[in-house]
This record gives C-alpha cells, sequence and structure tokens, in this order.
C-alpha cells in the first residue's frame, strides 16, 4: 500500500456522482463481470475426495485477488452508492477499485460448501448441527479475513468512505468489525514505493458479520489523509482525453502532495 485517504461526508462530497445513474450501470457491471469469474469456478475449490481441505486453495479459487488501484472500505449499507462512485472512477479515469461484498459475496456460499463436507467426515459424527454450523462459519470467516489483508497490501491505495452508516455521527467509532478490522490492518500494513504497484500492472476484471449488533470499535484515522471536498473538486475538474488509472492517481496525490508523507520527491511522483 502506497497511500491511505479518506472522505468524510461522503453523501455531500460525491452527491452527484452517486446519483448518476449512468455510473451506477457501469460499476456494477465492473463488479458482475468480476463476481460471475468467482462463482464459475466456486465448486472446484473443495474436491470430495480430499481428507483434509487446504484453505490456501480455496481462498484463491473462491477469493481471488484482483489488480486494481483502489481498495474500498465502506458500509454495506452504502453499497448503492458505492457501485456509482466506482463506476465513475472507471469511466473518467481508468481507476478499478476493489469492494470486496461487490465480488466477495459467495461467502455464504463458501460456509455451506464447508459445512455440508464437514458433516459427511465420519470423525465429526458425534457432533451436533450448530457445532458443525460454528466449525464451518469461523473457517470461512477466517479464509475471507485473510484474502482482505492481502488484498489491502496489494492494493496501491486504501481509500475509507465516511458516512452515518460506516461512522457513528462526530466521531471515529464504528459498529462494524468489518470496518474496524480493515482500518486497523491498514494502520499496520507495509507502506511500499509507488513504483511496486506500477511494474507490470495489468487490469483485469458474506455472510458479513452482523453491523447491527451495538458494539462499536474505535477507528485510526491518524495516518489518513483527508479528500476534502475542495480536495474533490480540484480532482473531478481533471478531464483527461484518455482515462489511464496510474496518471490520474498521480493527478489526486499532487493536489494531496503537501499532505501526504512521501520518502522522498522522485518516490512521490514514480
Amino acid at each position: 500500500m502506497f497511500s491511505r485517504l479518506v472522505i468524510y461526508n461522503f453523501a455531500d462530497v460525491c452527491k452527484e456522482i452517486i446519483s448518476n445513474q449512468r455510473y451506477y450501470k457501469e460499476g456494477k457491471r465492473l463488479l458482475d463481470s468480476l463476481k460471475s469469474k468467482v462463482t464459475n469456478s466456486l465448486f472446484k475449490a473443495i474436491d470430495s475426495t480430499q481428507s483434509i481441505i487446504d484453505a490456501q486453495d480455496i481462498e484463491n479459487v473462491w477469493f481471488p485477488r484482483i489488480e486494481c488501484n483502489i481498495f474500498i472500505s465502506h458500509s454495506h449499507k452504502d453499497i448503492e452508492s458505492i457501485i456509482s462512485f466506482v463506476g465513475w472512477l472507471y469511466v473518467k479515469y481508468g481507476v478499478i477499485a476493489f469492494v470486496d461484498d461487490g465480488v466477495w459475496e459467495n461467502y455464504n456460499d463458501l460456509r455451506k460448501k464447508l459445512y455440508y463436507k464437514i458433516s459427511q467426515d465420519y470423525e465429526y459424527d458425534l457432533m451436533t448441527e450448530d457445532e458443525i454450523e460454528k466449525i464451518a462459519y469461523s473457517n470461512s470467516l477466517l479464509i475471507l479475513n485473510s484474502a482482505i489483508e492481502k488484498m489491502i497490501d496489494s492494493t496501491e491505495c486504501f481509500l475509507f468512505i465516511g458516512t452515518d452508516n460506516s461512522l457513528l455521527a462526530g466521531d471515529t467509532h464504528t459498529k462494524s468489525p468489518w470496518i474496524y478490522s480493515e482500518v486497523l490492518f491498514s494502520n499496520m500494513v507495509r507502506r511500499k514505493r509507488l513504483l511496486c504497484y506500477r511494474q507490470h500492472f495489468e487490469h483485469s476484471f458474506s455472510q458479513r458479520m452482523c453491523e447491527t449488533v451495538e458494539v462499536k470499535f474505535k477507528c485510526s484515522f491518524v495516518n489518513f489523509i483527508e479528500i476534502t471536498k475542495q480536495d474533490f473538486l480540484k480532482f473531478k475538474s481533471y478531464s483527461p482525453a484518455v482515462p489511464i488509472a496510474d496518471e490520474s492517481l498521480d493527478t489526486l496525490y499532487k493536489i494531496l502532495e503537501k499532505r501526504i508523507l512521501v520518502e522522498s520527491k522522485t518516490d512521490f511522483l514514480r
């Protein structure tokens, strides 16, 4: 990861974008195209003849990492707006944004598949259905969480979307354990030079933890650079003749240059 960015008051800052049906359709198309590729290979992950299931095999097939520019952390309740934002980034700037619940919704299928596999194993004959369900649930959650962390590490930019659904009003606490986990990991993940993400880059195209439980988690955005409404308007005024992700992100980084920490001017530019 090269940069950590946050947009507060997302609904106000991106109001025109998230209400645009063209951007929504394009964002949906991108996410659906990826999701279909994952779905087509679902049942190859767990061979019925295997006595031991390899979690790495499951992760590679069910939750494949994708070469993209931005990892977007958000509340599932804002998914409709996020899809429009994803479409806008791609149509105007050629930037591919990754949205986990827009791609990895097959988490439930994985849990069911693991449940069936475990229930067929004679070693678990004495277990109740609830006990088997807990094993399948915990294993699938760990696999999904591992895949998310690897995705964050391999993505150039981590962008958190602040809304009334993702953060408590006027606070940096969240009720979502997934958001907390993503932000926490982004603060710990190694920071790499921009060049690491610009070489050999080729564009290709859950049951979630409950967000209604009244538990809140403190998120730290100390290391994040806020994209203000003024910053966003400057970026929005950039209209490249050809949408190229690297050039578009470089433009955004230059707008934030005075606030973004880099090892040197050379590293910042490339």
